[in-house]
């Protein structure tokens, strides 16, 4: 029995380029695509990891004496899954690299070749010293064109969800990046947003599952390294990891996501500072706040933004910052800062 485990916009970061008579402000909406590299609306659909559909790139012939799934146990062993998708013609390839594992070593990729059901799912097996984890990194490409480092032609999916199910029994599951993460209103798992770890701190393998996943959104995604462990010891740790999204059983689930402040049109020095809009990544319905997010403007060198500034600014560049909010299906965990331009007003020249 498996020890259980079961992405929207991206982050804006607002960036000042210059302030001149005319000053410009430049929005960045999600990752960079590599120069080279191609990209495809994946619209949520999932991912089929099938094992059945493997390459071998390091090494190509791996050990598999006593195990008939033997790839990915050494670190720095490489497999791809050959057409995980298709999208709009040009078929998608992963690339799955064990990138490191402390205190803990991978036995193979799926744990039994008889599951049918869920054959799309990413599966793996380790044992594990008491916080012990291995690391597996994820990346895509254009099929057929990714034989190993150097290779192939990057390719960024837009709008994917991958649920992280069954992490129980002390188990956790952590990302290194994500936009949004969903759970159940009784969910068994803690998030440490540090190393964006969810963690089971109970010690029950068989109970409801959904209370122990997780699903996670990415507006845009090119690599993602995910890491499996254990805060206690054992040699039988079973985790799989779909690339879709995955229902929670009936469960009320609640979104964990990011209010962004606004970033008003430059104003001229003396004008009284304005109020502040936000948005949410994902959006909520404004009927659902029960109370709303408060936001205002804020010197740049303010890190508590305790009081917002609401007189006459002077010229300068300001930070607009939001805060708070309770929401039926929203709770906020990062706020993204905007900026404000006040321009220096410019008098008529004196001609006596």
């Amino acid at each position: 029995m498996w020890d259980h485990f079961p992405v929207r916009m991206s982050r804006r970061v607002p960036a000042v380029l210059s302030l001149l008579t005319v000053t410009l402000v430049l929005t960045v909406v999600g990752p960079a695509v590599p120069s080279g590299a191609a990209e495809v609306d994946l619209d949520y659909a999932p991912l089929s990891f099938d094992y059945a559909d493997h390459t071998n790139i390091s090494p190509t012939t791996p050990d598999c004496t006593g195990s008939a799934a033997c790839v990915g146990k050494s670190v720095g062993d490489m497999v791809r899954f050959n057409g995980v998708a298709t999208v709009g013609g040009v078929v998608v390839d992963a690339a799955v690299t064990t990138t490191a594992c402390t205190s803990a070593s991978v036995t193979r990729y799926e744990v039994s070749s008889s599951w049918t059901s869920d054959n799309d799912y990413f599966r793996v097996r380790q044992d594990i010293t008491a916080g012990g984890m291995c690391t597996f990194r994820f990346d895509f490409y254009v099929g057929g064109t990714w034989s190993g480092p150097g290779t192939g032609t990057p390719l960024t999916l837009r709008n994917v969800q991958l649920t992280a199910l069954e992490i129980d029994n002390r188990q956790w599951v952590q990302f290194s990046d994500f936009d949004v993460y969903t759970l159940t209103t009784d969910t068994e798992l803690t998030y440490d947003p540090t190393n964006k770890r969810f963690q089971s701190t109970n010690n029950d393998g068989s109970l409801d599952s959904a209370p122990f996943q997780v699903m996670v959104t990415f507006g845009a995604l090119q690599s993602v390294t995910v890491g499996f462990g254990r805060q206690t010891s054992s040699d039988t740790n079973n985790f799989a990891l779909a690339f879709q999204p995955l229902p929670f059983d009936g469960h009320d689930t609640v979104d964990h996501g990011t209010v962004i402040a606004e970033t008003p049109d430059p104003i001229d020095e003396g004008t009284p500072a304005p109020e502040i809009g936000w948005t949410t990544e994902p959006p909520v319905d404004p009927s659902m706040w029960i109370v709303p997010p408060s936001c205002g403007v804020h010197a740049r060198g303010d890190t508590s933004f305790a009081t917002p500034l609401v007189g006459p600014l002077a010229a300068g560049v300001y930070v607009t910052h939001c805060s708070g909010g309770d929401s039926l299906s929203f709770v906020p965990t990062e706020y993204l800062d905007g900026v404000l331009i006040v321009r220096e007003s410019v008098r008529p020249a004196f001609t006596g």
